[in-house]
């Protein structure tokens, strides 16, 4: 047997080479099924150790949906900005974070419904009130 040497991104565009088919689940599996012949071709120590034409490895990715992604870091700018300022009202903070006001408001109501801040009230007009991160 011939030895090769290769660089770790030479490996990769070997390994890429030889890719026959990638399958992504819902469940956030990921199946790679890879041509053995050109494995073995490639990489001389396949043949010795799969007897079957295809094999497979297998490797688990965690992928976040866009929208949640974004919903959290407008939640983490909202929190933010209750911290620098929490007498600002919800079209202040649907303006900073660049979205509209039903959007900012639902965000709010889940921070609120989860104990992370509160509506201190300490009059009647909304200078009086602000919002206040539970400690």
């Amino acid at each position: 047997m011939k030895k090769k040497a290769y660089g770790k991104d030479a490996i990769s565009d070997l390994i890429i080479g030889c890719i026959e088919k990638i399958l992504v689940y819902p469940s956030g599996k990921l199946e790679v099924m890879v041509n053995k012949k050109a494995m073995a071709g490639k990489f001389p120590i396949v043949q010795y150790l799969y007897s079957d034409e295809q094999y497979q490895f297998r490797l688990v990715y965690y992928r976040k949906n866009i929208v949640k992604q974004r919903r959290e870091k407008n939640t983490l700018r909202i929190l933010e900005e209750i911290s620098k300022n929490g007498h600002r009202t919800i079209p202040e903070f649907a303006e900073i974070i660049g979205q509209k006001y039903t959007y900012t408001w639902s965000i709010i109501k889940d921070l609120r419904q989860s104990g992370k801040i509160e509506y201190v009230k300490k009059g009647f007009s909304h200078e009086d009130c602000y919002w206040q991160i539970k400690s």
